[in-house]
């Protein structure tokens, strides 16, 4: 070594431990701000869920992708982590998102996934139950998606915005004669309980600004009113009636979740009709002998929400009834996106959005979702019984 102590001619000093550490310390704590970002933003979400417009967006956001996100900042500022002997401990801010992801997945375990519901003694379908089968094929319905739907052997199936027409005859003609069959622009519903009347009617809920990242531009400008149908199921020797709504609300995220589902809630309660009942020869006639004031009071309501499950905007159109996924359902749950239309990949759904709620004169023995291979949303398959949860 040369006087001094300097370097021998061609090597670079070596940088100072101490400045070397507080390199790593700055870089670390970089890493863990957009973590604990992740985490602060899905808390808020979830603490203010949907009952404003700008929290809405925050509530939107999974919980698996707030613990995969904050996860891999959480790990990168522990990589970064000085290594020095007095540096061996991980820092408090560190220690304190740490302890929060945990709680987070703790959340998603019992919360999302509702995993004690796995530990539940499952009950068997019977002549008392009745199996519902829910699908909006958001008007993307590939052949070969009747072969999923046939293979749930539902005794009441609701589609929404189907448009082939090959794959709806073959559906009908497998499940052998329905008792009931409504076909609609916008709703069919093939039933082998008997429909004794139903009515339908669009939500006029105003057109926001077309935000839909599934376009090239971002936006799509499109009339989509919201949809809403009421059918009352006849009682038989085994089953009670039942009044199921069938909900199809927009998908316009430029739009207030709280005033969508309040305006639904409203145009519901003003319906006047007309209803429709079956005449002798089984065609929908207009029912001209009785008055409707709203819609009957529901025992299930099923549909596509377009507002993930959990959410506060949804109690306006749901009445505080339990949503069948928590009566009886577990693991992760969503429904949207199947695939991603614009590159038409297969992608791993992330927002529960395609629901059902009973009760209080109907539980929820099962409940799962089911990919037809086609279209952009699951298909959700759940068997009720009478009696409340």
């Amino acid at each position: 070594m040369s006087a001094g102590g300097a370097a021998p001619a061609g090597q670079c000093e070596t940088p100072p431990p101490g400045l070397v550490a507080r390199a790593r310390a700055f870089l670390s704590a970089l890493a863990l701000l957009p973590g604990v970002l992740v985490l602060a933003a899905w808390m808020v979400g979830n603490l203010c869920s949907d009952r404003w417009y700008w929290s809405q967006w925050l509530e939107w956001i999974p919980t698996s992708v707030a613990l995969a996100g904050s996860g891999v900042f959480l790990s990168l500022a522990g990589l970064l982590h000085p290594r020095g002997p007095r540096d061996r401990r991980p820092s408090q801010a560190r220690v304190l998102a740490s302890i929060a992801w945990g709680l987070v997945l703790v959340y998603m375990l019992l919360i999302d996934w509702r995993l004690p519901n796995a530990f539940k003694e499952r009950e068997q379908s019977g002549p008392g139950s009745t199996r519902v089968l829910f699908w909006n094929a958001a008007a993307e319905d590939e052949p070969g998606w009747s072969r999923a739907a046939l293979g749930e052997n539902a005794d009441v199936l609701v589609l929404v915005s189907i448009k082939n027409d090959n794959e709806l005859a073959w559906i009908s003609k497998s499940m052998g004669e329905s008792e009931s069959v409504i076909v609609t622009d916008r709703f069919t519903v093939l039933s082998r309980r008997r429909i004794g009347r139903y009515a339908l009617t669009p939500l006029d809920i105003a057109p926001g600004e077309g935000l839909d990242p599934r376009q090239r531009t971002g936006t799509r400008k499109w009339a989509d009113p919201g949809h809403a149908m009421f059918i009352e199921l006849a009682a038989d020797e085994h089953r009670p009636a039942a009044c199921v709504w069938v909900l199809d609300l927009p998908s316009d995220l430029s739009l207030a979740r709280r005033d969508v589902t309040a305006r639904a809630a409203s145009v519901i309660r003003d319906f006047r009709g007309p209803a429709r009942v079956p005449n002798s020869v089984q065609a929908w006639v207009e029912d001209g002998a009785t008055e409707l004031r709203g819609f009957p009071e529901p025992d299930l309501v099923v549909g596509d929400f377009n507002i993930p499950r959990g959410s506060a905007s949804l109690d306006a159109m749901t009445r505080g009834k339990p949503n069948a996924f928590d009566q009886c359902g577990f693991g992760p749950a969503a429904s949207w996106p199947c695939k991603w239309p614009r590159t038409r990949l297969a992608i791993w759904p992330l927002l529960h959005i395609d629901q059902m709620f009973a009760g209080p004169a109907l539980r929820a023995t099962s409940y799962s979702l089911i990919d037809p291979g086609s279209g952009t949303h699951r298909m959700q398959r759940a068997d009720f019984v009478a009696g409340g949860p």
